[in-house]
C-alpha cells in the first residue's frame, strides 16, 4: 500500500514526539523521508513535499522558539496541518490519492470519472481522519488518555476503508 510509505515519517515522528523528543522527531521524520524515497525526493508527491516542509519547519521552530508551546500543540498543529493539506487537494481537484492510484491503475483508466470519484472519497476519508482526530487528542489531554484509542481505531478505519473501498465500488459499477 503506496500511501502507508508516505505516512511512515509521520509514525516515526509521533514516536519520538511522545516520548518526548519531538524536535528530534522531525528531524527523523525527514531522515525517513529520505531512506525511504532515497533518489525519488527530488520526484515527491504532494503530501511527501508537505510533510517535509511540516517536519523541517517545526524542527526549526522548536530548537529555536518555546518549545514547550509547541510541543503542547504539536498533535493539534500536525493533524489540523494534514487535514489543510487533503482539503486542499480535493477542492483543487486534485485528490491527493490520485497520485498513489496512479501507481497501482493501468493509464487506461486514470481518465474514468469513476476513478476520480473513488480518489475524492478516500481523500475525504482522510481529510475526516485528520479532521475528527482533533477533538479526540483534546479530549485525551482533558478527560482521558483513553481517547487516543478512539483516535487509532479511526487510523484503522481509514486505512481499511483506503484497502476495500476501490475494489468494492469497483465491482459494484
Amino acid at each position: 500500500m503506496p500511501i502507508l510509505r508516505s505516512f511512515l515519517p509521520w509514525f516515526v515522528f509521533f514516536i519520538l514526539s511522545g516520548m518526548d523528543h519531538a524536535w528530534i522527531g522531525a528531524f527523523a521524520a525527514v531522515i525517513c523521508y529520505i531512506l525511504v524515497f532515497g533518489k525519488k525526493v527530488g520526484h515527491l508527491k504532494v503530501l511527501d513535499s508537505c510533510s517535509i516542509s511540516f517536519f523541517l519547519i517545526s524542527g526549526v521552530l522548536m530548537l529555536f522558539w518555546h518549545p514547550i508551546w509547541f510541543i503542547k500543540h504539536l498533535d493539534y498543529l500536525a493533524n489540523g496541518f494534514l487535514a489543510m493539506v487533503i482539503l486542499y487537494t480535493v477542492l483543487n481537484k486534485k485528490p491527493f490519492t490520485l497520485e498513489y492510484a496512479r501507481e497501482t491503475t493501468p493509464k487506461e483508466s486514470w481518465s474514468s470519472p469513476h476513478f476520480y470519484k473513488v480518489n475524492v472519497i478516500l481523500s475525504m476519508v482522510w481529510f475526516f481522519y485528520f479532521a475528527l482526530s482533533l477533538p479526540f487528542i483534546y479530549l485525551s489531554d482533558t478527560v482521558s488518555p483513553w481517547f487516543r484509542v478512539g483516535q487509532g481505531l479511526l487510523a484503522v478505519l481509514a486505512v481499511v476503508i483506503t484497502e476495500l473501498f476501490p475494489r468494492w465500488y469497483t465491482k459494484k459499477l
